[in-house]
């Protein structure tokens, strides 16, 4: 009991900061994560505010039992939130007004990073999105090649919408490692349809509806 307590606490403490993404812990909490209220995001020394649009659990079925694997929160510029669709299929595409998109990920389990890309792999092709394309190849290549999610530790992906038409990805591992990929338009949406998309099995379906209802 006590472990599970510690457990709990850390992670609770961990999603208050995690790097590039500053967060502003609310009162609900999933699996012992704290839900930011908002948060903001310090890239190249700018700073964006930001609103959250939804959080939920990603589980994953292993034989019969449902195994949580990490906590989303999902965010979105303030002043366009409001432009996000919470239907399930208006959602992804409302995405390509919006300059920038968050999500983080904070792991309840510890998991290796191929598995993870893996993961990421199987819904790509689940909305026939190339993984083989410069862009997507070196965000899944950025993945593969981060550190390992551990319990308590977050990812976070920041998509953002440059002023000559393309888009940019920013990762941060686990470690607080930065890698940013410069990819062409499009590149928001196609990487937000691992989540938002059509979901590659149920535990996917299950977040997808959890980040749409605003929870």
């Amino acid at each position: 009991m006590k472990m599970l307590i510690a457990s709990l606490v850390l992670l609770s403490a961990f999603s208050a900061n995690a790097g590039i993404l500053s967060t502003t812990p609310g009162n609900q909490q999933i699996q012992g994560v704290s839900i930011a209220t908002s948060a903001s995001l310090t890239l190249n020394g700018n700073t964006e505010t930001l609103s959250l649009l939804g959080s939920g659990l990603r589980s994953k079925k292993v034989i019969i039992a449902n195994i949580p694997v990490y906590v989303a929160q999902l965010f979105a510029t303030s002043s366009q939130a409001n432009q996000f669709v919470r239907t399930d299929s208006g959602a992804l595409g409302s995405l390509s007004g919006v300059h920038t998109v968050v999500l983080s990920l904070t792991f309840l389990r510890n998991v290796d990073a191929p598995t993870v890309m893996q993961s990421f792999n199987d819904a790509l092709k689940a909305n026939n999105i190339s993984a083989t394309d410069a862009d997507m190849a070196a965000f899944l290549q950025a993945v593969t090649q981060g550190s390992d999610p551990i319990q308590g530790k977050t990812m976070i992906f920041a998509l953002e919408k440059n002023a000559d038409g393309t888009e940019s990805i920013t990762y941060e591992d686990t470690n607080g490692k930065d890698t940013t990929i410069q990819g062409t338009a499009g590149l928001t949406q196609r990487v937000m349809a691992i989540w938002l998309g059509t979901p590659a099995d149920s535990g996917l379906v299950t977040l997808k509806a959890s980040l749409l209802s605003g929870n």
